[in-house]
């Protein structure tokens, strides 16, 4: 192989890389992105989960307060299902 041969093989080959090290950049940066929108989604699903859970055991304990007072005032005794 010849110098000046040799010269435009090394600087194919290098063209080449420095193609795909733009395009691998590139695609790092997008899934870079992809998933930070997806943890974004997952906390924002966990958050409105925590908030819903939260809502249900304020409902539940007014509920059992309910009943406690009617158990109450009815002089009804409670008892656990055996």
């Amino acid at each position: 192989m010849s110098h000046d041969e040799f010269q435009k093989l090394f600087k194919y080959v290098e063209e080449r890389l420095d193609k795909n090290e733009a395009t691998i950049s590139a695609d790092i940066a997008s899934l870079r992105d992809e998933v930070r929108v997806g943890f974004d989604q997952v906390a924002a699903r966990l958050d409105d989960d925590d908030t819903e859970r939260a809502a249900y055991e304020a409902q539940s304990q007014r509920h059992e307060t309910w009943i406690n007072e009617l158990a109450d005032t009815t002089k009804t005794k409670l008892a656990l299902d055996a």
